[in-house]
C-alpha cells in the first residue's frame, strides 16, 4: 500500500513539474501569468474547438506550439514590435524570442 501511495505522489509531482515547465514557454498576456495564459488558450483552442485528439494534454499542446515555432518562425510576419504571427492551421502568435502568446490547430 505504501508503494502505491508513494508512486501516486511521485507521479503527481512529475506531472506538476511537466506542467510548470510547459508554462515557462508561454509569455503571459496582460493580467495573466504564463500558467494561466497556457490554461486559457488550451481551453479556447483545444477544449472549445474539440481538438483533444490532436493535443492530448496541455503539456503536449505546448510542445506542439514550440515545435511549430521552431519549424515555421521564418515564415511569420510582425504584428507589432516584438510580436509575430505564423498564419495557417495550425498557426500561432509568438514573441520574436519564441514565447507563445497563442497557438491553434484549426484556422481562425
Amino acid at each position: 500500500m505504501t508503494g502505491a501511495i508513494i508512486g501516486g505522489v511521485t507521479g503527481a509531482a512529475s506531472n506538476a513539474f511537466k506542467v510548470a515547465r510547459a508554462a515557462q514557454s508561454w509569455n503571459g498576456a496582460g493580467r495573466y501569468s504564463p500558467y494561466k495564459d497556457m490554461v486559457r488558450h488550451y481551453q479556447k483552442h483545444v477544449i472549445n474547438e474539440s481538438q483533444q485528439h490532436l493535443a492530448g494534454n496541455i503539456v503536449n499542446y505546448t510542445k506542439h506550439a514550440n515545435q511549430f515555432f521552431a519549424s515555421n518562425s521564418t515564415s511569420g510576419y510582425l504584428l507589432r514590435e516584438g510580436v509575430m504571427k505564423i498564419a495557417g492551421a495550425p498557426g500561432g502568435i509568438y514573441t520574436t524570442g519564441g514565447k507563445i502568446l497563442s497557438y491553434w490547430y484549426i484556422g481562425l
